[in-house]
């Protein structure tokens, strides 16, 4: 299993909206603009993000007076004059909560505790082939009943799985980011 992920930093869409608490489509309709040429990247199916950077432009074009300005480095480190502002916007605080977010998953990364989706499925993947191959053998040692148990284990875990792993996906939810 090799994780497609281009490097440090890197998210996925699915990533991106579990960490601004929204869904794909709009991390794609809303967030994905902000992104810069060298701030998306495909790998095989799969679209890449660079999330810090693209928090950065969303921040930097969403603050009054600023808009269409080039950001500018201000007192804090790494330019990040917004995290030390004295505001509390609610686009603010989302803000600073994705951050740190980022910055928690990409620690947990480089510790070799945070395991990419994109692993975690080719190995799930795998293990169904196996079942439903065992299923054949099942059927002709065991008979009809057995295997008819067999594969209503099998759909069970196809359905934890699908769950698991499907649940942000789709157009029912739209809400914006921290919307209950």
């Amino acid at each position: 299993m090799s994780d497609d992920r281009p490097g440090k930093g890197w998210v996925s869409v699915r990533e991106m909206a579990h960490l601004w608490d929204c869904t794909e489509n709009y991390v794609r309709r809303e967030l994905l603009p902000f992104a810069g040429a060298d701030d998306r990247q495909t790998v095989g199916q799969r679209l890449w993000l660079r999330g810090r950077a693209i928090l950065d432009a969303w921040s930097d074009r969403r603050r009054p007076g600023r808009r269409g300005e080039a950001p500018q480095a201000g007192p804090g480190p790494n330019g990040d004059e917004v995290l030390f502002a004295g505001s509390d916007s609610p686009q603010l605080e989302r803000y600073r909560a994705a951050r740190a977010d980022l910055a928690e998953m990409e620690v947990l990364e480089r510790q070799g505790q945070l395991i990419p989706t994109t692993q975690v499925e080719t190995c799930l993947a795998s293990i169904r082939q196996l079942w439903r191959q065992h299923g054949d053998v099942v059927q002709r040692q065991f008979g009809q009943d057995a295997a008819r148990l067999h594969n209503e284990t099998l759909a069970e875990i196809d359905r934890v799985i699908r769950e698991r792993f499907d649940g942000r996906d789709g157009d029912a939810d739209e809400t914006e980011p921290g919307a209950a």
